[in-house]
């Protein structure tokens, strides 16, 4: 990887080699991944050599803009399941990161807008996708816990000969829920529950804690249950799973019976 394979080059050296082709850097705070400073104008433009001179005068770490600005697109994957299925199911790429729990992989930008991705999936596995208004920490950098994040893979290969990243490559997201109709019951539990019953079970890991506040917000003001009755019925229609308790459903209703408003409905 040029200069950035010899022993502990300098942060000024990393970021100009990155700079160079074409690649936007920003600073990030010593051993962290935290800007050291608002960033958004480096996701439209890369930084001067002034300002590399400027900013590295430091051992800061360096964050990766990824996006349109940079070309790139880079996929983090920083669980054992998560790297075994991107390095045998995504396309090899000869840019890669060894971060302290996994492996960044990056990809030629396609075009277009392609937007960060939380926990998007890959086989059911959760990863994340960095591109437009993400970065991710470059090579050369340390981690929090010391580790130093080191370049895999032959990066003297130019951005242009990387694979280009495709969306498709990743499972579909959730689709949103459907609408749903309120039996026209007239006891206030029968209709909650049947109500529920209606209503898709929350995704772990894809909005289920808001999910659930929502669904404790209505029972409360459109049904008008107790708080008892409103914990017993979430349970009985999102409870069940590992890593679920009670207790936790009970916290989300007390969080909705202070904050939720008259004007929660079903619709």
């Amino acid at each position: 990887m040029g200069t950035i394979t010899r022993a502990a080059p300098s942060p000024l050296a990393v970021a100009r080699w990155f700079v160079h082709r074409g690649i936007s850097v920003i600073p990030l705070k010593p051993r962290d991944k935290v800007p050291a400073f608002a960033w958004a104008a480096y996701q439209q433009r890369l930084p001067t050599d002034h300002e590399l001179v400027t900013w590295f005068r430091a051992p800061l770490n360096i964050g990766l803009v990824t996006g349109a600005v940079s070309g790139l697109v880079a996929v983090d994957a920083d669980t054992p399941a998560a790297l075994v299925l991107a390095v045998t199911r995504l396309p090899r790429t000869p840019w890669g990161t060894r971060t302290a729990r996994g492996l960044h992989l990056f990809y030629r930008h396609p075009g277009g807008t392609i937007r960060n991705r939380a926990h998007a999936t890959l086989g059911g596995v959760p990863v994340d996708i960095r591109a437009e208004g993400g970065y991710v920490v470059a090579p050369g950098s340390i981690h929090p816990s010391g580790v130093r994040y080191r370049p895999c893979g032959p990066w003297h290969v130019p951005k242009a000969d990387l694979p280009v990243f495709s969306p498709t490559w990743f499972d579909p997201p959730p689709e949103p829920p459907r609408s749903v109709t309120v039996p026209r019951v007239t006891d206030p539990w029968r209709r909650a529950t049947a109500y529920l019953e209606a209503v898709p079970r929350p995704v772990i890991g894809a909005g289920s804690d808001a999910d659930v506040y929502v669904q404790a917000c209505r029972c409360l003001t459109a049904f008008g249950l107790s708080e008892a009755d409103t914990v017993d019925a979430l349970w009985r229609w999102c409870g069940g799973r590992a890593g679920w308790t009670v207790h936790w459903v009970r916290g989300k209703v007390a969080h909705a019976a202070r904050y939720a408003r008259p004007s929660w409905g079903t619709s």
